[in-house]
């Protein structure tokens, strides 16, 4: 009796899908089977419909992951076949899509061609490797450099160019930039300089763990590591996040100061001067040449604070007007307050940040 009723109930799930049983005949012998296989079940707590239904959809389930399964061979199949058609050309479908280069004092890394984000090099203050368990199906070892404590930038050390990069890095730096996780498979990182931090861990991992139910029940299934610098990294960075200034143009300036427009300034900390004004410190990205009664000076440092009230010199700015200072004593650089007598007035200009158009997005 019950074999019966369960026979009936699956032509009648059957009946609802016009020409199932002829365009799908799987669907009909999947019925059938548990029609068939219900009445050995003798469950107690749950109605005959119910393992119908559950048996169907484990059937179901089976088609569509060996349909998947197919479908896969199938691509698989056809990649093979591009490949050999292709014969020596098919490099430049294997290769990684990611490049990592040294542009001058420029440190570039791309996807598929388009600029993901761009360092200078004199910037950096820490160099690492970390690996994760994203492989083997994700990119799980990266390259990592920081210029502060706010974040960092990354690349897949197996990215096109990183070997020649590591190379060119280890003879500017005077010393050996040499990989050692190559091996990991876990969450793990290294400090690769400066020199004397060689060996430390560049980053700490910790489980996550969201605020809400719905995050902590999908971290307890899909467990993930957040990270970031750890205490021997950060002891060798700046606290808060890098500004890049761009001097656009200047007026009442020096004469040879002109042609030297545009440059850019990294902000390194504000010095108050007795009035109360701050004003910041800065490192220009290339020397400024400055002729001082008579005599050839080479400026690396500058000092810079707005000129009107209202305007602020912070993240984000868009063509405010500065004041600009030339550094031309190095002791300046130690000063916690500012001096007019030691930093002579040179000019105005007009400023905007460019942190996000040099260096594009980091990790962290």
């Amino acid at each position: 009796m019950a074999s019966g009723v369960a026979l009936l109930m699956a032509v009648r799930q059957l009946r609802r899908f016009p020409g199932a049983i002829q365009t799908v005949p799987w669907l009909c012998w999947a019925s059938l089977l548990t029609a068939g296989v219900c009445p050995v079940m003798h469950l107690v707590f749950f109605p005959r419909w119910f393992v119908v239904y559950a048996l169907e959809f484990s059937v179901s389930m089976v088609v569509v992951i060996a349909a998947l399964v197919t479908v896969g061979v199938h691509v698989r199949r056809e990649d093979f076949t591009l490949r050999a058609a292709l014969g020596s050309a098919r490099s430049k479908f294997e290769c990684h899509p990611c490049r990592l280069s040294l542009d001058g004092d420029l440190l570039r890394y791309e996807i598929k061609e388009k600029a993901a984000w761009c360092l200078p090099v004199k910037f950096i203050r820490l160099i690492g490797e970390y690996t994760d368990t994203s492989g083997p199906l994700a990119d799980d070892y990266f390259l990592c450099f920081a210029v502060d404590a706010a974040g960092w930038w990354r690349a897949p050390f197996d990215s096109h160019g990183a070997a020649e990069v590591l190379t060119g890095l280890s003879d500017r730096l005077q010393t050996h930039l040499q990989m050692g996780l190559a091996n990991s498979t876990d969450y793990a990182s290294r400090i690769l300089w400066p020199a004397d931090l060689t060996g430390q861990a560049m980053f700490t991992f910790h489980d996550r763990t969201g605020r809400r139910l719905w995050q902590r029940i999908w971290f307890s299934v899909f467990p993930a590591k957040s990270q970031e610098l750890s205490e021997a990294a950060r002891s060798v960075l700046p606290d808060g996040p890098t500004v890049m200034l761009r001097v656009l143009m200047v007026d009442y300036a020096p004469d040879d100061l002109y042609a030297q427009v545009p440059f850019n300034v990294r902000l390194i900390r504000q010095i108050p001067d007795p009035k109360g004004n701050s004003h910041w410190l800065g490192a220009v990205d290339r020397p400024l040449h400055w002729n001082w009664n008579g005599e050839e000076r080479r400026i690396t440092h500058v000092l810079m604070t707005h000129r009107w009230v209202g305007q602020f010199i912070q993240p984000g700015v868009r063509k405010i007007a500065i004041e600009l200072v030339f550094v031309i004593d190095d002791s300046v650089l130690e000063d916690r307050s500012f001096d007019y007598q030691r930093c002579p007035h040179v000019a105005i200009g007009l400023v905007s940040d460019v942190t996000t158009g040099m260096w594009y997005a980091r990790q962290g």
